[in-house]
């Protein structure tokens, strides 16, 4: 029977690649989530022989892949560069997929949006002006008071 095998197997690669996502976002619950799965193939396999072990470790998996889905998609991230075309240029040869052209909007950015290898989705934007939130549409908001600066 080949399934003690295989399930090792892909419990290695799993663990692999929540190392490989750990080192991306840096959130450690998902690697400790992994980690804790590995344990429990290691302890169904060569120690006790229960089944329910590899349940839990398959689960753990699972919760852990979930887990690193949920941060990969809250991970789309506006960074401030000062020649977005240029910026953009470069991305594009370093193998980036861009999402969207280097565009000027009315608010006075100049922005576009790019996927990494990884499938991690990031906007790149130069301030070309300053722009008043009534000039291009916006409404201006007063600053509350900070408990710092009373």
């Amino acid at each position: 029977d080949n399934a003690p095998g295989l399930i090792q197997a892909m419990t290695a690669l799993a663990f692999a690649g929540q190392t490989a996502a750990y080192r991306q976002h840096r959130r450690r619950g998902p690697l400790l989530t992994s980690a804790a799965s590995v344990g429990l193939v290691i302890l169904a396999y060569f120690v006790s022989n229960q089944v329910l072990l590899i349940y839990g470790a398959l689960a753990g998996l699972t919760v852990a892949a979930g887990w690193n889905l949920v941060i990969s998609r809250r991970a789309r991230s506006c960074s401030s560069v000062a020649d977005a075309r240029a910026h953009c240029e470069h991305a594009r040869q370093q193998g980036a997929r861009i999402l969207m052209e280097p565009k000027d909007f009315e608010y006075g950015e100049r922005q576009y949006s790019a996927e990494d290898f990884a499938g991690h989705q990031w906007t790149f934007s130069e301030t070309l002006r300053d722009v008043a939130p009534e000039e291009w549409g916006g409404i201006s908001v007063p600053e509350k008071p900070s408990a710092f600066t009373r």
